[in-house]
């Protein structure tokens, strides 16, 4: 269960999640610039949001539990 909701930053999250491809080899699609349509982007305290948080909330305790030193420290980086 998430115990906060608060809005992460999207590169912090597009980090996470590339990062998260990256150790598991998963193509991350990655096409380099973004496009700046922000129709497409999830509004706060919408179901998208809020699997997005879930997401990352699942990604970082995942790391803080299982990883390695430096994906502990990251992870509780990205935390504060």
């Amino acid at each position: 269960s998430v115990s906060s909701i608060e809005l992460v930053p999207n590169l912090v999250l597009r980090k996470l999640i590339q990062q998260y491809c990256n150790v598991n080899g998963i193509p991350s699609g990655d096409s380099g610039r973004r496009s700046r349509d922000i129709t497409r982007t999830a509004e706060p305290g919408s179901e998208a949001a809020e699997g997005a948080m879930k997401l990352l909330a699942d990604f970082l305790c995942e790391s803080l539990d299982n990883g390695n030193v430096e994906q502990k420290n990251h992870a509780a980086f990205e935390i504060r």
